[in-house]
């Protein structure tokens, strides 16, 4: 009777130790002068086979994307009767292609404003700022990354960064984008086989008895 009941806790033992398992495959696309872009990218498919379970086990798959803007900012006010209240803004607009999938990642402004005197020039920076999204795969599209091959993806970022204000300005501007980008598998193995028979095998068991 000891014997059966430590077959049992063993055999539920093994049906309740699969846990959540995760892998996380990453490039970069290093900081360089905006306007950029790599739509010709590639991140591993997810292959059940090397992690010992199999495709219906997959839970979910996330797309990250995290970039980064940088640069400088310097303007000239270039009427010489006033000063002008100018407005600058740095930032980057980099958005991310997977499978069946597209995000658009705005890097939040690095800028303010100054009130600049005729004549003067007004110069900011090294400015940065950095932001990140993710998204989830639809379950309908995992097909798309299981498997021993891989996904392809793109990325590209277009400055978007600004001055303005009164009068006459000149100004130039400086921006570099980077990004990262990631695809996260999650998995969740199935009870094994055995233990599952296990199971089925001791409830007969008392059945009959």
């Amino acid at each position: 009777m000891m014997k059966r009941a430590l077959i049992a806790a063993t055999l539920l033992a093994a049906a309740g130790a699969a846990q959540a398992q995760t892998v996380t495959y990453q490039g970069a696309v290093a900081l360089q002068s905006t306007n950029w872009q790599f739509l010709a990218l590639t991140l591993p498919q997810w292959d059940p086979v090397a992690f010992g379970v199999t495709a219906g086990d997959l839970t979910s798959v996330i797309l990250t994307i995290s970039g980064t803007v940088a640069g400088t900012i310097d303007i000239t006010n270039q009427n010489p009767a006033g000063s002008a209240l100018v407005n600058y803004s740095l930032q980057s607009s980099i958005t991310f292609f997977g499978p069946n999938n597209l995000q658009v990642l705005v890097i939040p402004a690095a800028g303010g404003n100054t009130n600049l005197l005729a004549g003067n020039t007004f110069s900011s920076g090294p400015l940065s700022n950095n932001a990140a999204a993710a998204a989830n795969a639809l379950a309908g599209d995992f097909p798309l990354y299981i498997g021993v091959g891989t996904i392809a993806v793109g990325v590209q970022a277009f400055g978007t960064s600004f001055a303005s204000g009164g009068g006459n300005l000149l100004a130039q501007i400086t921006s570099d984008a980077g990004a990262t980008y990631s695809v996260t598998y999650n998995w969740i193995p199935t009870p094994s086989a055995a233990a599952v028979l296990g199971l089925g095998v001791l409830a007969a068991g008392r059945r009959r008895r």
